[in-house]
């Protein structure tokens, strides 16, 4: 393969990845995301999804350390639960719905907070993706074309091409 293909295939790789990244979604799959609200008297859980829609009908489980099942339940319309507050500890809110799953540690204590699960987005996701395939994209290419100006790799010249027997 000629530097000069090799450049080619490099580019329509660089390209495909900038259309991919630019293209609008076509599927509509989204992420489960939870919130745990510790106030004074309760607990709330809000479940919805990273398109900002709630996730209504979503299966709250609110399980201690010891992993034991505190508290059932089904989030409303809204995509809310709320719960009465357990005893002070470490607990874990596991919210399902259709396929999805959430899970967020939280405290207990004598002050209200604020949980929530993690992911990351899709631009992100995509970001890092495609910058990553880019480093390795370039490092090939540079790798090729060192290879290709190496002396070492030069067929061996016969006495001929010397200049020597005739």
């Amino acid at each position: 393969m000629g530097l000069r293909s090799s450049l080619q295939c490099h580019l329509s790789l660089i390209a495909g990845m900038g259309i991919m990244l630019l293209s609008p979604d076509l599927a509509s799959a989204h992420a489960l995301e939870a919130i745990v609200r510790v106030t004074n008297t309760a607990l709330v859980i809000e479940a919805g999804y990273d398109d900002d829609t709630p996730a209504p009908s979503a299966k709250v489980v609110i399980r201690d350390a010891n992993q034991r099942i505190v508290f059932e339940g089904t989030t409303d319309d809204r995509g809310l639960c709320t719960f009465s507050l357990p005893p002070p500890g470490m607990y874990v809110a596991e919210v399902t719905s259709t396929g999805h799953r959430a899970s967020v540690e939280f405290v207990v204590e004598n002050a209200p907070g604020e949980y929530q699960s993690w992911r990351p987005n899709r631009r992100t996701g995509l970001f890092v993706g495609i910058g990553g395939l880019l480093v390795l994209v370039l490092i090939s290419w540079w790798r090729l074309r060192r290879r290709q100006r190496s002396p070492r790799n030069s067929p061996p010249m016969d006495a001929n091409q010397e200049g020597g027997l005739t």
